[in-house]
């Protein structure tokens, strides 16, 4: 505007006026002009930069009406739609709060069934829990029971170990004492073949002092006579 293109106008007038005053001659005009000169260029390179920038402040400015615009329009059809969306909720809310207001009824009803159900739980809990406890006890009295039973295997285990040993030892003696009683039984056996030859004998000499006794003497005498009674006693013993 004129204003704000006067003020430079008038500034470089001054600073003419002070260059003309300090110079003399021709100087005088050539720096007159040349001040004025470069001011003018300035204020030109300003103007249309200021020019340029006001036409794209009002492009934008257009640009903004006409997205205020198509924005009213569309805040136009989003309101109409929250109408719509908001009566077609409100009856589907209202549909749904009655189906849930008779939901709520039915559960209110049912609760007294769900806490009978509940305290008749806890009642089978505890005799479980009850139950339970009896079990583990008696679980851990035969688990005590058990543990007894396997160390008494165990005892008796070794004792059978021991006891074995023990047979093979009295069966390996048995053997030895069997072979041993074979060879008494074989001795005896032996000893006795001898005793009856030697039996044999003294029957054959005996028979023989028999007959010889009885052919030669006739008429014993006494001594004769206690002499056979000896023999036969003995033959007798024999």
């Amino acid at each position: 505007d004129g204003s704000s293109a006067g003020a430079p106008v008038r500034l470089s007038v001054a600073c003419v006026d002070l260059a003309m005053s300090t110079l003399s001659g021709g100087g005088r005009e050539s720096m007159v002009k040349v001040v004025y000169d470069r001011d003018l260029t300035e204020w030109r390179a300003k103007y249309k930069k200021n020019k340029q920038f006001l036409m794209d402040v009002s492009a934008q400015c257009e640009t903004l009406r006409q997205e205020v615009a198509k924005a009213q329009s569309e805040l136009a059809t989003s309101e109409a739609e929250y109408a719509n969306m908001d009566n077609e909720m409100t009856t589907r809310l209202a549909v749904r709060l009655t189906e849930a207001q008779q939901q709520f009824r039915d559960l209110k009803l049912g609760k007294g069934n769900v806490e009978q159900q509940l305290s008749e739980g806890r009642k089978l809990n505890r005799a479980l829990k009850k139950k339970r406890d009896a079990m583990a006890s008696d679980y851990d009295k035969k688990y005590m029971d058990l543990n007894k039973l396997l160390e008494q295997r165990g005892r008796m285990e070794n004792q059978l170990n021991s006891l074995n040993a023990q047979l093979q030892r009295i069966n390996g003696e048995k053997r030895g004492l069997e072979k041993e009683l074979q060879d008494v039984e074989a001795d005896l056996q032996n000893n006795t073949d001898r005793v009856e030859n030697l039996r044999a004998s003294m029957r054959s000499v005996r028979d023989g002092v028999h007959d010889s006794v009885a052919l030669h003497l006739q008429t014993p005498s006494k001594f004769d006579h206690e002499h056979t009674s000896s023999v036969m006693s003995y033959d007798r013993r024999g």
